[in-house]
């Protein structure tokens, strides 16, 4: 099996938990490359200085916009490369987090959604859905400085587009080849219950 997985949601939903329970039910069927974004090349980690050195989520949009989408376009080489050699690809966040960052943060959703189009398409994106106000719960009890867009109104804001994210696929998928496959998981119940539908979207692949 070769393929490309991405999780999606808001700071606080879960992605990491299940995407350690991913990599432990698909271990054993194939060769993993677990991967995030920002990714840990130059423009990756400028943007994770930025992230914790300002504090206003809404500052910024065109910036933030131009700096993942340029650390994306180095970062696909390299999925595109272990994709080539046969490993399955496990990716915490992807375009789909320009789409719902940037345009919360107020940048163009048109500009957004051309630039994302120029990129590798998914075989499965799994964006956890939770409210903002559990989030933000989750966050707390971590005990670590929020970060630029950890913020319980922007948080909203994001949960919002990331709901919607099935609709801005058909976009995307409009008048070309591509096909996204994105699929709402609700994340607000027990890990191992999440998991469950988690396990189902992937026996699928």
């Amino acid at each position: 099996m070769t393929k490309f997985i991405v999780f999606e949601g808001i700071d606080g939903c879960g992605k990491g938990t299940q995407i350690l329970n991913a990599i432990d039910l698909l271990k054993d069927h194939t060769t993993l490359f677990v991967t995030k974004e920002p990714s840990t090349l130059k423009t990756g980690k400028l943007i994770k200085r930025l992230l914790k050195e300002q504090d206003d989520p809404k500052t910024n949009a065109e910036l933030f916009t131009n700096l993942y989408t340029k650390d994306r376009k180095e970062h696909n080489k390299i999925i595109l490369k272990q994709l080539n050699q046969g490993h399955t690809v496990i990716c915490d966040r992807y375009y789909y987090s320009t789409i719902a960052y940037q345009q919360a943060q107020g940048d163009n959703i048109k500009k957004i959604l051309k630039q994302s189009k120029k990129f590798l398409v998914p075989d499965l994106t799994l964006v956890i859905d939770i409210p903002a106000e559990t989030a933000m719960q989750r966050l707390k009890a971590r005990g670590k400085k929020k970060e630029k867009f950890e913020k319980q109104k922007f948080l909203e804001e994001l949960r919002e587009t990331y709901l919607k994210m099935p609709y801005y696929g058909k976009i995307l998928d409009k008048n070309s080849d591509r096909k996204e496959n994105i699929i709402i998981i609700d994340g607000n119940r027990k890990p191992e219950k999440v998991f469950e539908q988690i396990k189902e979207e992937l026996k699928k692949l």
